[in-house]
């Protein structure tokens, strides 16, 4: 009778064992779809993420086209001693006659300070009119105005203009 009674003990304690083995099993199959389903989701925002960079890199290429065919056809209209001349000063004449004015361009804002525009994923529309807008008041010279342009914005969207074809292009 007592071999019965161990014996029942034994399968009792094996039952339990394969009972605790089968819910950490159970466990850990739960765990690794939370992992899975987690990390599909992390996958899907960083999808989306680069999806809308991508769109804003596009944005941001058909406003420096848009900003160089604007100051093409303003630089036409300039005088032809002003491209010998620094960026930031230029001979002005109004008409032709033996006196000029000089006119003193202010420089641009330095990145990252206060009063200059800076591009983070956000507003990209708000950016660029502020980003003409200031190329405008400051005359920055054609050139400068793609070169310049990463700049002001995060470090990561910065790197994605430099890749750029179109920005190798005309920068």
């Amino acid at each position: 009778m007592e071999r019965v009674y161990w014996r029942r003990r034994a399968l009792q304690a094996e039952s339990q064992k394969k009972s605790s083995d089968n819910q950490d099993q159970e466990h850990r199959h739960n765990q690794n779809q939370n992992i899975i389903q987690s990390l599909q989701s992390q996958n899907q925002i960083l999808h989306q993420s680069l999806v809308f960079q991508s769109f804003l890199l596009t944005v941001l290429v058909q406003f420096i086209s848009y900003l160089q065919s604007s100051y093409n056809g303003m630089s036409s209209s300039r005088a032809p001693s002003e491209s010998k001349m620094s960026s930031f000063t230029r001979e002005h004449t109004s008409a032709p006659s033996s006196s000029s004015t000089l006119i003193i361009y202010m420089p641009l804002p330095t990145p990252g300070s206060v009063e200059a525009p800076h591009f983070d994923d956000m507003n990209i529309m708000d950016f660029l009119k502020a980003w003409e807008m200031l190329c405008q008041n400051h005359d920055v010279a054609e050139q400068f105005i793609v070169q310049r342009l990463p700049l002001y914005c995060n470090d990561l969207i910065g790197e994605h203009i430099k890749a750029l074809s179109e920005y190798e292009a005309r920068a």
